[in-house]
């Protein structure tokens, strides 16, 4: 059974970590409260996708925002760490709840994103795998992915020396359908029922796919671990 006192929370994730599926999940099957989805790149929010820091045509108050929200799932991404303080949103946020999202391996995390951003142009797919050819990872996006990374390290340990409750979900394990835990409710990958199912991610095979795929993670490897 679900705590209800659990009304508003923050998901933290890289992007293609599985924060999307997730992030439907917690909202709809465990906790039921409004999911926001990406609030901070999303129009219908008021939000400029091209400019985050306005909101209905005026200058942002990105934390006022937040704390206006009474209930809800928020998703924070690294990418957003660009104009968003995470110290800052943690102390007026009010969140019951923080989830980080991790993904173990990160070679795919850096590839998956590459491949959705500028290659395929799609981040979900649906039914059978996509007829994708084989491309190249450019090193610049390796680098600029890089530099996301850190910035997301540094907000990860801010995030954990925080007042506010926080559970880490594995991407990998979450594929698994290993049970994991939010809050002390089980989570797992077999709860997902519905239109939920449709916008899982295939996994698909990136050392196959990207044809420089060990020259990135070698990269990764010696700027990351």
């Amino acid at each position: 059974m679900a705590d209800e006192k659990i009304k508003k929370i923050l998901i933290f994730a890289m992007p293609r970590t599985g924060s999307t599926i997730i992030q439907n999940i917690i909202a709809h099957l465990l906790f039921d409260i409004p999911n926001l989805v990406e609030p901070f790149n999303d129009p219908k929010f008021g939000f400029n996708p091209a400019n985050p820091k306005i909101i209905n045509g005026q200058p942002a108050d990105l934390y006022q925002w937040v704390q206006d929200q009474s209930t809800g799932i928020i998703k924070l991404l690294a990418i957003n760490l660009a104009y968003v303080e995470v110290d800052k949103l943690l102390s007026i946020g009010n969140f019951n709840r923080l989830v980080i999202v991790e993904r173990k391996n990160l070679v795919d995390c850096c590839i998956s994103l590459c491949l959705a951003e500028n290659i395929s142009k799609y981040h979900y797919y649906h039914g059978d795998s996509p007829d994708i050819e084989s491309f190249e990872c450019d090193v610049k996006f390796v680098d600029n992915w890089i530099r996301m990374y850190r910035r997301y390290l540094t907000a990860l340990t801010q995030i954990k020396n925080s007042s506010v409750p926080y559970d880490t979900i594995c991407y990998e394990d979450f594929i698994n359908n290993q049970i994991q835990y939010i809050a002390d409710v089980p989570f797992q990958a077999s709860v997902m029922v519905g239109r939920f199912i449709e916008t899982v991610s295939l996994e698909l095979p990136y050392q196959d796919l990207c044809i420089n795929y060990y020259e990135v993670e070698e990269k990764i490897r010696k700027e990351l671990c």
